[in-house]
């Protein structure tokens, strides 16, 4: 990637299009990257006044921290840990600072001299997670008064919820506000100020070290190149307090090129075996870092043969829940491959493996990736770089892209660059290997039922429920409508279980044909409201219509005997399409009331109307087809049109939080 150039303590708004600006992380599991410090700083046009005396710069201290931490910002005062960076390069009181933060610090890092020369490179690796996923880094330029460059505050999480891809920052000097002189001066002599922290800028002060008499910015002084080396989605518990089941499509894709990232491309037929993967229980574990692969592993890792595993894992029918291979006998080194899977509280990891060939026992894949996220919910989107491992199992005196080796008996461990040049992984720049496929996770559906509703639950609990609609005008969701797109009022009900209002697969009912075709609650609300002994609550928006991103609460309150919840609202304009929850259970099987949880809420055709194809159109001609999800389509005079087959996104999201319960 291209480096970028931003101001070194704006690191944050550095790109939306991959940093979640506000801090926050959605990402599942964690990801190492190498972190490599260069300095640019040299005696030439660009950096005039060099100075003479010991040029250099201090030790680099960097931490990867919580949202919940700023070690130092732009436009704030310096705390005295920084000052003392800034004005002396004494990283020991910074440090002290954060070892005790345990909360709100994951890592520290010190590089280990006294001081590096003004182009020295130094290199750390960090391990960033959804807890800890901001870095802050700076070092002193010396001789200086209180000058630096750092990074503060870089979210290596998306705001796709998966973790950034390479990147390189430029970082220009700034000034802690501590100590000045009457002028800029390559010195360590000033008098003490209490400023904010501001960027150096160029200066028409001849006498100034940063004199540049066209007006001309300030160069970068260093960069910071970010490279992940490694990824896994796991929990390691692998636990799921998440009710109901999730669909998903996983696509795969090889991303392994004859080019200059992969070097050595072999000549005698490269691809990737079948890719076998399955959907499980935590109590089992396919294959994992660390560990002897099985002799099944071994068996897809060396010659790419899938059905000893496949054998294995179809009779654990109380473990695995579904497994699959793709079909063909090979996949092409950039070749994609799609799946559809189904998870739920039981059954929530998905372990996926495939061989890179020629090779003697090289993969990559996933191993327990939990698709059930810690607020009791499922993973929405994820997007995960995929590395080559080595099974262990068999090895060549050097590595190269050929099936021949000798037996060996090691735990599964990544792969890694090397300064062996007759290895296919030699970099004699250094950096870490890149991944050679990736594979991308996209919820397609979700449901928070329980198929017969049961509920063995004592007392009650009550619930705060918020509709939050995400239909923007955007490249996520196009063709979006010029006249007037909105959300009808929301009706739902608290019921029991001898009660469906709607459910996919069956007929609407007239009731909820007026709301699908014209937003209008009033015939549903008045086929509930009698209904005294199967519904307890029923809920409609005060307003006649929400505005797309618009947010609706409601409280309700459920029992043992009412214990579901189904609610819906009209898009619109749209022939008969809606979002909603049908039969939500607000039991859990194991007697309790759920906690919190957040269902993403997608598309939906009440099969009653339909266009000769899919517009934001009221107009359509009657049809009677069971209800069903909408999906994107191929079909580019449709408004579901997706060129590359990816599918739709939710159009709104459900957010349930427990307010209070009660046993009595």
């Amino acid at each position: 990637m291209s480096p970028v150039a931003i101001l070194s303590l704006l690191c944050i708004s550095l790109a939306p299009t991959f940093a979640a600006t506000d801090g926050s992380c959605c990402t599942l599991g964690s990801a190492t990257y190498e972190i490599q410090f260069t300095g640019l700083w040299v005696n030439s046009s660009d950096y005039p006044f060099y100075p003479t005396n010991f040029p250099h710069w201090s030790p680099i201290i960097g931490a990867v921290h919580s949202p919940a931490l700023t070690i130092y910002k732009y436009g704030q005062l310096a705390s005295p840990q920084v000052k003392s960076v800034a004005e002396a390069g004494q990283t020991k009181p910074l440090q002290d600072l954060l070892t005790p933060m345990t909360d709100k610090v994951n890592q520290i890092f010190v590089s280990p001299t006294s001081s590096l020369g003004p182009t020295a490179t130094y290199k750390v690796q960090v391990t960033v997670n959804n807890t800890f996923n901001l870095l802050s880094t700076l070092t002193m330029i010396a001789p200086s008064p209180d000058w630096c460059v750092g990074a503060s505050r870089i979210n290596f999480c998306t705001s796709q919820c998966g973790f950034m891809d390479d990147t390189t920052l430029d970082l220009y000097l700034w000034d802690a506000g501590t100590k000045a002189a009457s002028t800029e001066q390559y010195s360590y002599a000033g008098s003490a100020t209490s400023v904010p922290i501001y960027q150096l800028q160029s200066s028409n002060d001849p006498s100034s070290v940063f004199y540049r008499a066209n007006g001309a910015a300030l160069p970068p002084y260093a960069k910071l190149k970010i490279s992940k080396v490694s990824q896994t989605l796991t929990d390691n518990g692998g636990s799921c307090c998440a009710v109901g089941s999730s669909t998903y499509e996983v696509k795969f894709t090889g991303l392994w090129v004859n080019s200059t990232a992969y070097p050595f491309y072999p000549s005698n037929f490269p691809h990737w075996s079948p890719f076998i993967g399955a959907v499980h229980a935590p109590d089992l574990t396919i294959y994992k870092y660390g560990q002897l692969a099985s002799s099944q592993v071994k068996s897809v890792a060396e010659a790419g043969q899938t059905k000893p595993l496949q054998d294995l894992l179809a009779p654990m029918t109380t473990k695995v829940k579904e497994i699959f291979v793709s079909p063909a006998p090979y996949l092409q080194p950039t070749e994609t491959y799609t799946v559809k899977v189904t998870v739920n509280s039981t059954f929530n990891l998905l372990s996926a493996l495939t061989m890179i060939a020629p090779s003697p026992d090289w993969c990559v894949g996933v191993s327990r990736v939990n698709l059930c996220n810690r607020q009791c919910g499922f993973l929405t989107n994820a997007v995960i770089d995929l590395f080559l491992w080595d099974a262990g199992t068999k090895a060549g005196p050097t590595e190269q892209y050929r099936y021949p080796g000798n037996p060996t008996s090691m735990p599964i461990y990544q792969l890694q660059s090397t300064n062996n040049d007759t290895s296919v992984f030699n970099r004699p720049m250094g950096g870490p290997l890149p991944p050679y496929a990736k594979l991308q996770i996209s919820k397609v559906s979700q449901s928070l039922t329980d198929n017969d509703g049961s509920c063995c639950t004592v007392g009650s609990a009550t619930y705060q429920i918020k509709f939050t609609g995400l239909w923007v005008n955007s490249t996520k969701y196009p063709f979006y409508p010029s006249n007037a797109p909105h959300w009808s009022a929301i009706i739902g009900a608290v019921h029991s279980p001898a009660l469906t209002i709607y459910n996919y697969g069956q007929l609407a009912s007239s009731q909820v044909k007026s709301v699908a075709e014209a937003g209008r609650t009033q015939p549903l609300n008045d086929l509930l409201k009698p209904m005294t002994d199967k519904v307890k609550q029923i809920f409609v928006s005060s307003k006649t219509f929400l505005l797309p991103t618009e947010v609706y609460t409601v409280t309700v309150t459920v029992n043992d005997t009412f214990n579901l919840m189904s609610l819906l609202t009209m898009i619109a304009p749209s022939p008969d399409w809606c979002v909603g929850a049908s039969r939500v259970n607000f039991c859990t099987r194991q007697c309790g009331f759920i906690a919190n949880t957040t269902m993403d809420l997608f598309l939906w055709d009440a099969g009653t109307r339909a266009g000769p194809t899919e517009q934001y159109s009221y107009s359509g001609t009657g049809t009677t087809m069971p209800i069903y999800q909408l999906k994107s389509t191929n079909n580019s005079s449709s408004v579901f049109y997706r060129p590359n087959g990816e599918p739709l996104p939710p159009f709104a999201k459900l957010e349930i939080t427990r307010l209070s319960q009660t046993l009595t």
